[in-house]
């Protein structure tokens, strides 16, 4: 991977700027510049962001270089797709709970049972048969 001062030489140049021309846009000197870019030196995040709109790029471009700067664009972009698919994605499973009342089962039925410390779950046995009829025919119509 590439430096720092790799990567403002290489702006610099594919801007046809001298060392001299940067240093000016800069207010610092040429030998700052130079060190830079031979790497005895490092620029502050101040001076980066300078730099960055000296040579019309970006931080990251200064940072990364180039290639490296667009691939972040493209996976940030491919990120923020995706994110927003899961959250159209649990808000559609949300409204589908909520209508059918899975989400209300929970908030008033289920939550009773894992907080309340006493509650248990018993089954007892009637003695004899018993059966249960429905008539299903009227339902929903009303009394008949």
């Amino acid at each position: 991977m590439a430096s720092v001062g790799k990567h403002i030489k290489h702006l610099r140049t594919a801007r046809n700027m001298t060392q001299e021309q940067l240093a000016e846009r800069l207010f610092v000197t040429r030998q700052a510049v130079s060190a830079w870019e031979t790497e005895k030196a490092l620029p502050d995040v101040d001076t980066l962001e300078r730099i960055a709109s000296a040579l019309d790029a970006e931080v990251t471009e200064v940072i990364y270089g180039v290639s490296q700067a667009r691939d972040l664009k493209r996976i940030k972009r491919r990120w923020a797709l995706i994110g927003g698919i899961i959250v159209i994605i649990l808000a559609i499973i949300y409204i589908i709970l909520n209508n059918y009342g899975f989400v209300g089962t929970w908030r008033y039925g289920l939550r009773y049972q894992f907080w309340n410390q006493n509650y248990a779950v018993t089954q007892e046995e009637l003695p004899g048969a018993y059966s249960l009829e429905l008539d299903l025919t009227n339902c929903g119509q009303g009394p008949v």
